[in-house]
């Protein structure tokens, strides 16, 4: 996270600069699904490479997952955001067999949203529905079964035939965000939860989607997901406004230093 200091300081990371340079980061990994890097399991959730998006039909009754891997020891354990468009063609609540989760984690696409066995991840959590009173929200669990609704969560305000800007970041060792834009990031906010039990959320590795996946619920969520972004080490991707001229950037990571100006909106290595 990047600390503004007194004198017209500022400290962070490499990629926490990029982002203050003229408006935002360059993400690490970035998919429009023109081709298909995904692991799947089960017929439920796969790259449509003619559509060029990720379509999904989220049941229970079976393992629907897939995955991307970002690499083992890639993904910072205190600071990441991840972006992503989604757009629900159609959701059935009732039975919450339409129950998912999209997000990081450490198990590969073998282990669905009721795995218990060495699961840690943090996700956003999805209930969304037509007729109001499900939950969306951020799931975190550790060595546990997620079966239930978020750990925190709001009353849903989403429903199908709208797009969706979505959001789910790392802000601490301990705390995390997820949102929800209409129009655009930072346009008409839908959804926010803040979360906190992110202790020992470490070592996450694989962006996944995936299902719930116990037997005997009713009603599914079908649609698409497209445009998905990973941006490792930061916890904004958008330039804060009015950065003072002369303010000086150290990073953490490279021991330089950078000078703001602000006529001409570049960083000067020092």
């Amino acid at each position: 996270m990047v600390d503004w200091l007194a004198g017209k300081r500022v400290r962070g990371t490499s990629s926490e600069r990029t982002a203050l340079n003229g408006g935002s980061a360059t993400a690490d990994y970035t998919d429009d699904f023109t081709t298909d890097s995904w692991t799947d399991q089960g017929s439920d959730v796969a790259v449509n490479t003619t559509n060029e998006r990720l379509e999904f039909t989220f049941q229970t009754g079976g393992n629907g997952t897939t995955v991307y891997d970002l690499g083992a020891g890639n993904v910072n354990d205190t600071a990441w955001v991840l972006r992503w468009e989604i757009y629900y063609t159609s959701i059935s609540s009732s039975g919450n067999g339409h129950n998912h989760a999209i997000g990081l984690t450490v198990n590969n696409q073998t282990y669905e949203l009721d795995t218990a066995t060495d699961t840690r991840w943090m996700f956003m959590w999805g209930e969304p529905t037509v007729v109001g009173g499900d939950k969306t929200g951020i799931e975190v669990d550790n060595n546990t079964t997620s079966n239930g609704f978020p750990t925190d969560s709001v009353t849903s305000a989403m429903g199908s035939g709208t797009q969706y800007y979505m959001e789910l970041k790392r802000t601490g060792s301990t705390t995390g965000e997820w949102k929800v834009w209409t129009g655009g990031y930072e346009q008409t906010l839908v959804e926010s939860v803040s979360a906190t039990g992110l202790a020992n959320i470490t070592g996450l590795r694989y962006i996944k989607l995936t299902n719930r996946g116990d037997t005997g619920r009713t009603g599914s969520a079908s649609g698409y997901l497209d445009n998905l972004k990973f941006y490792n080490g930061v916890t904004s991707v958008l330039s804060p406004p009015n950065i003072q001229d002369g303010t000086i950037f150290e990073e953490t990571d490279t021991n330089k230093a950078y000078i703001w100006n602000a006529s001409t909106t570049t960083w000067t290595q020092l």
